[in-house]
């Protein structure tokens, strides 16, 4: 973690790689735009998602980055873990979904 962190909020003692709240973020933003995108033909109605759960997610991993309780590797790891995670999530639901 930055060693901003420790003068702010106190000597903190876990690990920063990846940033749980940018995976989070990510995984989420991820599974709702590849859910929504499914389902709407809609163009214009697409890209406004896909922008909407971009925004979305740079906003929250640059907040942990100014915030200064990461690093910008702890961030991208963590969208990087996070987007994974969401991918084979949607994968597994159409797979089962397709089965019946």
């Amino acid at each position: 973690r930055p060693i901003a962190i420790d003068i702010a909020y106190g000597l903190e003692t876990s690990y920063s790689f990846p940033s749980c709240h940018s995976a989070a973020a990510a995984s989420l933003f991820t599974c709702w735009g590849l859910l929504f995108w499914r389902r709407i033909n809609n163009p214009f109605l697409r890209a406004l998602i896909a922008c909407g759960a971009a925004c979305a997610m740079i906003l929250i991993a640059l907040s942990r980055v100014y915030l200064r309780v990461h690093f910008t590797t702890d961030v991208l790891g963590g969208i990087l873990v996070g987007v994974c995670a969401a991918c084979i999530a949607v994968s597994i639901k159409t797979y089962y979904n397709k089965k019946r």
